[in-house]
């Protein structure tokens, strides 16, 4: 089945109606999304006798894929670490986001969590692979600070990533580099590719482009992203 090139605000919309429409909750589909890029990890490792992997997590929903695929590769050859960057904001009413719980988790089950900065020396002798769980389809500004240096070392590092999602700093939709952008090897993109992917600058960005399901079949995401670009009612006939 051809692939359609999704833009940001496709997705987000998707998303929600998979949990509104259809019931799926948010928790499941990142679960789904997380299993699927941690089992590309480990078919990785066995490739290039990968051994290590740190695992870098940001605020948001990326950071928390990135959580969760550490808990399922914790249960692999390919020991993972997990690099802290950024602390989400607090939930309102005190609730925990879906990142903070995928962080206890993984602080739970002793998957050790390693606080920056990172040189390029330091992570060339501790690690084989990268995982960018950094920023994903939601940031908003160019990336500044501590995160561009981050940025700065993994790829003087040297080390293959790979992005979940999107490569850290890229605009989906424009295919620019929001400051900085992340060079991923492997890119795993959720539902379907994204429309920067193929733009401008994108595909310099994103190496290999690989989709990876959320737990919804291509033919039923292409059906609605078709009634959506008609303005025609969504009909479910999987």
């Amino acid at each position: 089945m051809t692939k359609l090139l999704w833009s940001t605000r496709e997705c987000v919309a998707f998303d929600q109606h998979l949990q509104l429409a259809f019931g799926i909750p948010a928790s499941l589909l990142m679960e789904n999304a997380a299993s699927g890029v941690a089992a590309f990890c480990i078919k990785l490792a066995t490739s290039y006798k990968f051994t290590r992997v740190l695992c870098l997590a940001g605020p948001g929903h990326n950071g928390a894929d990135a959580l969760i695929a550490a808990r399922h590769l914790s249960q692999s050859a390919l020991a993972p670490s997990i690099g802290l960057f950024e602390l989400a904001q607090p939930s309102h009413g005190g609730a925990l986001s879906l990142r903070d719980k995928a962080l206890q988790t993984s602080a739970l089950i002793g998957i050790p969590h390693l606080n920056g900065p990172f040189s390029a020396e330091f992570l060339s002798n501790h690690f084989d692979l990268i995982l960018d769980g950094l920023f994903g389809l939601g940031l908003n500004r160019p990336i500044s600070g501590y995160a561009f240096s981050l940025i700065q070392s993994i790829q003087a590092s040297g080390l293959p990533v790979v992005a979940v999602d999107c490569p850290s700093g890229l605009n989906c939709d424009s295919g620019e580099a929001m400051g900085i952008c992340l060079p991923a090897t492997w890119t795993l993109t959720f539902v379907g590719p994204k429309i920067g992917f193929y733009t401008d600058a994108g595909s310099a960005y994103c190496g290999q482009v690989q989709s990876c399901g959320i737990g919804v079949s291509d033919a039923l995401a292409n059906d609605w992203l078709l009634s959506q670009r008609k303005g025609t009612p969504f009909k479910d006939g999987s």
